[in-house]
């Protein structure tokens, strides 16, 4: 399988079909933090101060008490999401949110963009959870203010960083499939400078049994339902490190500076159909080796030319390898291919505080990009996709006006960017929000963006079956929602129900009786209801709920999109009590619900409708040491989120960890 192929054909595996479709944290203070494009501050646990008028989640991972779920399972829990695991963890896994391709998605990390020229989709198994302070999940259009891949939203990531005082964890753990996982954190924060510097490592066989499915992706009998095999050649071993600094120069300058690396190698499996019908005959020997490293420098200086404005230059920099070796695949020659991608990102930034009616946050900044790919082939039947390049350049005016007694805050932004062979590209958006009570407050938002196609989509290489399509248009969108949130100091509740329109939006279809390729088709029209809320009762316990229905479809059709199922739901409870400083003991479920998920365009295929639970028990013992043992999938089903990628059954893990602060001399 080439390394680009398996987001490509998950495409393809969802929307098999016999027929073609028609085209048609804080600059100077401990509580605010400028990272590039996003400003994070300490608000309130539902907002993002990037997007103060979106719909937000936010998630503290180490308030859920988890070390074996990974990034994709922990956001498949939050409202609007829906996740596409291949396998266990370690494994390819991407994300949609309100019905969205997983290409627009945007997931920025301390405000660089992980999204790649290359695939335009973020792999969210290279983001190690250890590493992980925040996670803001932004529902809905996020073109104007975070760019060109965000038409289904943005997940923002904020890595961990030193607090007041001195910190240091380590922990151990393992569990099924031969899985084991460790790592630390050391932290030291001054008056004036912070570092941080924080290491993860992972390794697991990966290897489970599944249940056969009944029919192929295109609906034929396998002729082995209900069979039990082993997902055999499943091994993946990786390594994350994140390194953080920042420090006060003079009365005005706030420097900061990070770097984080991530290395996997791993086996892939391929399809359910190699196992069950292909080996040991057509032996499963593909692997890949991927790294990617992505820095960023940045200076604030605030108040430097006048009161009430601040400048702040910065540089991002992402550099990602990537080697895949298939001596024998299913479909097509051996592949022996390896690819580099480099992207710079030098930006700025100028904000200025004024008063006018209200009060209002100016920003202003400029942007520019350069992403280059290159390719080499190790034998002469691979055909290389060749040297790409993309320079953008982008301005984006935002104004956030807070009208006296902060009874409405209004934001309108407008984004302006020009790319290779995409020119004169414009995002607008108006978002806001009205404080009716201390209580009650009203949201909306309404957002015209794009999305540019990827390298891959363009220009993957014509191999018989599969092929990209240089003559793509860039998708277009207009996103509204609409919503209310009640809220006290003992829980929330949220409704909101949301629109979008998506032209010439890019789906991989068969063009002939033999080659699959991208084109842009009809239009599609998604429109959906989210309700979620948080209740805090009897001093102990904390339940959460959240639920989605998502209407996704062709316009000419009626038709659900395929991948996107129409219900979604989960519940947690949490119990948490602590006896003193020392001891303290939690236990926590999950449920998640989801409907049937149609495979083809025709809605003739689907994957079965699903409940999963999952649990854990976290005991605390003389202040410093945790024991966390947790389970998954507890019921023992098999579960799929895509066709043919079966995922693990029942299985369990446990983890020692000891965390260690001092803090300052007063």
């Amino acid at each position: 399988m080439h390394p680009y192929r398996l987001p490509l054909l998950l495409f393809v595996f969802c929307l098999a079909c016999p027929h073609p479709v028609r085209a048609q944290d804080s600059t100077l203070s401990d509580d605010a933090a400028s990272l590039g494009e996003i400003r994070v501050e300490a608000e309130a646990d539902d907002t993002s101060a990037g997007a103060p008028s979106s719909f937000t989640t936010v998630i503290k991972p180490s308030a859920l008490k988890t070390q074996f779920r990974n990034l994709t399972e922990i956001v498949s829990r939050t409202v609007g999401v829906n996740v596409q695991e291949t396998g266990g963890l370690g494994q390819f896994s991407t994300m949609t949110i309100r019905g969205s391709t997983p290409e627009q998605v945007a997931v920025y990390m301390d405000g660089i963009r992980l999204n790649t020229g290359a695939t335009g989709t973020v792999d969210l198994s290279s983001i190690p959870i250890d590493i992980i302070d925040r996670i803001e999940v932004i529902r809905g259009g996020g073109t104007a203010q975070f760019g060109q891949d965000a038409i289904g939203g943005v997940i923002n990531i904020i890595t961990k960083h030193a607090k007041r005082g001195e910190q240091a964890a380590v922990y151990a753990g393992g569990g099924y499939f031969q899985t084991f996982k460790a790592g630390g954190s050391v932290a030291k924060e001054t008056k004036t400078k912070s570092g941080l510097l924080s290491f993860s490592h992972f390794m697991t066989k990966g290897d489970y049994h599944f249940k056969a499915a009944a029919t192929t992706l295109t609906g034929t009998p396998t002729g082995v339902t209900g069979q039990v095999f082993d997902r055999v050649h499943n091994r993946s071993l990786s390594d994350s490190l994140l390194a953080k600094g920042d420090m006060m120069v003079g009365d005005h300058w706030f420097l900061q500076g990070s770097d984080n690396f991530f290395w996997t190698t791993r086996q892939m499996p391929g399809t359910e159909e190699q196992t069950t019908l292909l080996y040991p005959g057509d032996p499963l020997d593909a692997q890949e080796r991927y790294w990617r490293n992505v820095a960023t420098v940045q200076g604030t200086c605030s108040g430097c030319a006048a009161d009430h404005l601040f400048f702040q230059p910065a540089g991002n920099f992402q550099y990602e390898f990537r080697h895949f070796r298939d001596e024998s695949p299913a479909v097509g020659s051996p592949i022996n291919h390896t690819v580099n991608y480099l992207a710079a990102n030098p930006n700025f930034t100028m904000g200025y505080s004024w008063s006018g009616a209200g009060e209002h946050e100016t920003k202003f900044r400029a942007d520019y990009r350069l992403e280059r790919q290159t390719d080499s082939v190790g034998n002469s039947t691979t055909v290389p996709i060749g040297t790409q390049h993309r320079n953008v350049g982008m301005i984006m005016l935002q104004d956030e006006w807070h009208t006296p007694h902060d009874y409405f805050v209004i934001l309108p932004v407008v984004r302006y960017e020009t790319a290779t062979h995409y020119q004169h590209n414009t995002g607008l958006k108006l978002g806001v929000v009205a404080n009716a009570t201390r209580w009650l407050l009203f949201k909306s938002n309404i957002e015209y963006g794009y999305r540019i196609p990827n390298f891959s989509e363009l220009y993957f290489p014509n191999e018989g079956f599969l092929r990209g399509n240089p003559n793509l248009d860039k998708e277009k969108s207009l996103n509204f929602d609409v919503g209310f949130k009640l809220h006290s100091n003992r829980g929330h509740l949220e409704l909101a129900y949301y629109l979008n329109q998506v032209y010439n939006s890019i789906i991989f279809v068969p063009i002939s009786a033999l080659t699959i390729a991208p084109i842009n088709t009809f239009k599609v029209h998604i429109h959906g209801i989210e309700a979620s809320g948080k209740l805090h009762f009897a001093k102990v316990m904390t339940a959460e709920a959240n639920y989605t229905w998502t209407s996704a479809h062709f316009a000419s059709t009626g038709n659900q999109l395929a991948g996107r199922p129409i219900q979604l739901g989960n519940v947690r409870l949490t119990y948490d009590q602590k006896w003193g400083k020392n001891w303290a003991l939690a236990i926590f479920s999950d449920v998640q619900m989801i409907s049937r998920i149609p495979v083809n365009v025709q809605n003739t295929v689907f994957i079965s409708s699903k409940t999963q639970v999952d649990a854990g028990i976290v005991g605390t013992v003389w202040k410093n040491w945790s024991i966390i043992v947790e389970g998954k999938n507890l019921a023992n089903i098999q579960l799929y989120d895509v066709r043919a990628f079966p995922l693990p059954r029942r299985s369990f893990f446990a983890t020692i960890k000891y965390d260690w602060a001092k803090e300052p001399k007063t």
